[in-house]
Parts: structure tokens; sequence; C-alpha cells
């Protein structure tokens, strides 16, 4: 049986504003969250077609949700689903399941681009465990100094819990558009992975740019479903700006006709099908390339056409 990822997102309620986030002030607003028996429908829907291979739980803020709530979900993830959950947190709580060993724990940590930044870092500190670090390429940390750049990159290693970190690339969205190219984050990204033989901890985006090239990382939806707060199942889509979007569909058998054309969409694009990187790139989630001729795409293609050193 083939096998799929989730990414369930059970609550858009954060306790955060960030001037890059991709839900908008209602959505982040918004108390209503996943009934624990709607998602035991949609997993046993999915299950049907696929093997659950990878559980990503995330917001708006998790570490919001009460724990009696996190039981409820729990007992029912645990019906498909045995492997350990990784949960995506700005950890600007302590909550008693972040410290589950069956759990695996990623951080938004975006340095001074975050609200309470500071005090996010002494939470991180605190924990009795390791954990992942998700930092977000949105236009404040792209204009860091070098000075500030080198800071933000020295607290990170010498804070012990964090044992790994990966640059995501910001992608347009409707509530909080900023003015970011590609080629910007290629480069900021390029000066991470030049210094990453000084770090203790892991660069995930210079392995990430040595599977591509590998051709070992697959760049399409077809292995990736989202299951929202009320229930449905979900993808991230691109509406005709570019601009990133949730787009809900009826039933799985919906979400194999959408991967598809997904694929005829990049395959038939006068680009995309003439990259070398193309089903391999470093796109999370590919759209057709509309950007500037002067900008690269959400593939990064940049950092494949030349990558760094270390990742040759």
């Amino acid at each position: 049986m083939d096998e799929i990822n989730l990414s369930i997102n059970p609550s858009t309620l954060c306790n955060f504003r960030c001037d890059f986030c991709y839900l908008s002030p209602a959505e982040l607003a918004r108390r209503d969250r996943l009934d624990p028996e709607r998602l035991l429908e949609r997993l046993l829907e999915i299950s049907r077609y696929r093997r659950i291979a990878h559980v990503d739980l995330y917001g708006g803020e998790v570490g919001l949700l009460e724990p009696a709530y996190w039981d409820e979900l729990w007992r029912v993830l645990r019906v498909f689903y045995r492997e350990r959950v990784n949960v995506v947190t700005n950890l600007s709580v302590a909550h008693p399941y972040f410290e589950r060993e069956d759990v695996d724990l990623s951080v938004s940590w975006d340095y001074v681009a975050r609200p309470r930044f500071e005090a996010t870092l002494a939470n991180l500190r605190a924990l009795k465990r390791g954990v992942h670090v998700l930092v977000l390429a949105s236009r404040r940390l792209l204009d860091l100094d070098a000075a500030e750049l080198e800071r933000f990159m020295r607290i990170l290693d010498e804070t012990p819990q964090v044992e790994s970190v990966e640059i995501k690339p910001y992608s347009l969205n409707p509530h909080h558009p900023q003015p970011v190219r590609y080629r910007e984050t290629e480069t900021w990204i390029r000066r991470w992975i030049e210094r990453a033989p000084g770090f203790r901890f892991e660069l995930v985006n210079a392995d990430l740019v040595a599977r591509s090239l590998r051709r070992e990382k697959r760049s399409w939806s077809d292995d990736h479903l989202y299951i929202d707060p009320s229930g449905a199942l979900a993808v991230l889509d691109f509406d005709d700006e570019g601009r990133e979007r949730f787009s809900r569909l009826a039933s799985f058998d919906a979400y194999v006709d959408w991967t598809e054309r997904e694929k005829r969409l990049i395959r038939e694009h006068p680009t995309c099908s003439r990259c070398p990187h193309l089903g391999h790139c470093l796109s999370e989630h590919l759209q057709p390339v509309h950007a500037d001729p002067g900008d690269s795409c959400n593939g990064l293609r940049g950092l494949l056409d030349d990558p760094p050193e270390l990742c040759r």
C-alpha cells in the first residue's frame, strides 16, 4: 500500500500576530477546533487508500489546547498511527505533551521577526529534550546585517536543545504579503550552508540540496495531505496571483484527482517542463513559474544549478 504524510491542524487559534502569517487576524482569533470524532472519520477514510507514514500537528498554536483535548486527539491518532508525532509550536507556553517521548518537537523561532522571541528562547532552553527549529525566511530576517545574522546563528548554536535547524522559504499569502524574491532566499540559505561546517546543530537545508541533486527528494504533492479544523481534507494551493492558500477537497478521490492535475500543470508549463530538477526541486508545494525573469522560482533552482560546495 502507498504511503501518505498528514498535516493535521486542530485549531487556528494563536496568541501571536506575526507579520508574515498565512492566516488572517480573524482566523487567528477563532476558538473552534477539530472534533476528534470527525478526525476519526477522516483517518478511517484515508487509511482505506494509504498507510499513514507521518503525522504533523500544527496550528495556530497547539500549545493553547488543553491536555484533555490532546488526550482525545491522541486516542484517535493511535488507532491508525503508532509512530512519533511531529508537533509544531511557537513555544510561547509550556505544555505537558511537548516533553512526551512519542513526540518530535519542532519550534518555530524566527529571532527578532517573531513576537516575544526572547521569552520563547527561554522556554526552549528550559526544555529537557532536543528540538528541531524552523526559521521562516521572511523580510525582516533577510534584511539582517552581517553582525545580527551572526548573532542569530550563534544563539542557536549555543542552545544545546537545538539539534537541527531548517530554513523555510516564505510564500506569498493574501493576508500578510511581503516583498521577498526567491533569489534573496537562495542567497540567505547559501550563507547558512557555507557556515554549516561550524555549527553544532544539523542544518537540514544542506541535506535537502544534496538530496535534490541526487534526485532523492520528491516535490510533488501526491504524498502529503492536510486536515483542517473543520475536519475537511485540504491541499496547499496557489491562486492566480501566486498567493498561497488551502483548498478543501470533498474526498480522498478528489485529492488524487487534484494531484494528477498538479502534475499535468507543472509538466506542461513552458519553463517547469524544461527544468532538469523537475519533480526533485526544493519546492515543498509546486507552482508554475511566474516570477520576473531575473528571479528564481519556489523550487529554488539557483541553489541546485550552482550548489554550495558542501552539497556537491
